[in-house]
């Protein structure tokens, strides 16, 4: 990348790569941000986060970025901005109802779900944020997502079928890190913990890769699955 960074967020948009925000070397919150074009093989600098932060999560959705919460200046934010890539500018939104950091985000349907994370409390100690909430980019409005408390932060969040997947993360009131699968349906409300990852794990990513019929996953292929014409 053109610059250094960690505690940043890092998707796609438009077919291209970006990276915005994070920490410096020395941990400070920067406000930088870059695309990558594969065509080219290079990274392209794109107009800076209005403010400098780390440990935000962000999300696409209809062809537009959005980033919210992190941390800046000491504390946790609330703050929602979105991308809009043909006027190369940022625009700030409607912010969130609770502000937290080291949390996920990620678009379902027409809504852009915002889960778990941490804040920093008036005695400056790190408190969970268990409730969600999601956000409605035609009205530019949150509401509350009625869901049972999600006590994680540092997890992995993706989406498939219109459903929420979180595998493993770290847990504050538990001291622990955590190495469950969860899957949510936010229509239903619930929660549903489907496996475990090889081992606990916190401060990763994840993600859903769709192969084409026919074509077996490694642990099918190692069980005789359909390429070898196991059963």
């Amino acid at each position: 990348m053109l610059v250094p960074r960690t505690r940043f967020y890092a998707g796609v948009l438009n077919e291209r790569l970006v990276a915005v925000g994070g920490g410096a070397a020395l941990g400070m919150p920067i406000d930088t941000a870059e695309e990558y074009r594969l065509a080219k093989n290079a990274w392209w600098p794109l107009p800076p986060f209005p403010v400098p932060v780390a440990d935000h999560a962000g999300a696409t959705h209809g062809g537009i970025l959005y980033i919210s919460g992190g941390f800046a200046e000491g504390q946790t934010l609330s703050t929602m901005y979105s991308y809009l890539s043909r006027l190369r500018c940022w625009v700030r939104n409607r912010p969130m109802a609770f502000a937290r950091c080291d949390h996920g985000m990620a678009a379902v349907g027409d809504r852009i779900f915002c889960l778990g994370g941490r804040a920093l409390a008036q005695g400056q100690e790190w408190v969970p944020v268990s409730e969600a909430e999601y956000y409605c980019p035609n009205t530019d409005q949150w509401a509350q997502l009625r869901l049972p408390a999600v006590d994680l932060c540092h997890f992995g969040l993706t989406t498939s079928q219109l459903q929420l997947y979180v595998t493993g993360g770290g847990s504050l009131r538990r001291r622990s890190k955590e190495e469950g699968v969860w899957v949510c349906h936010p229509s239903r409300g619930t929660w549903l913990k489907v496996g475990c990852l090889p081992r606990a794990l916190a401060d990763h990513a994840c993600c859903f890769v769709h192969l084409p019929p026919g074509i077996a996953s490694p642990g099918e292929a190692e069980r005789g699955g359909p390429l070898d014409g196991g059963k």
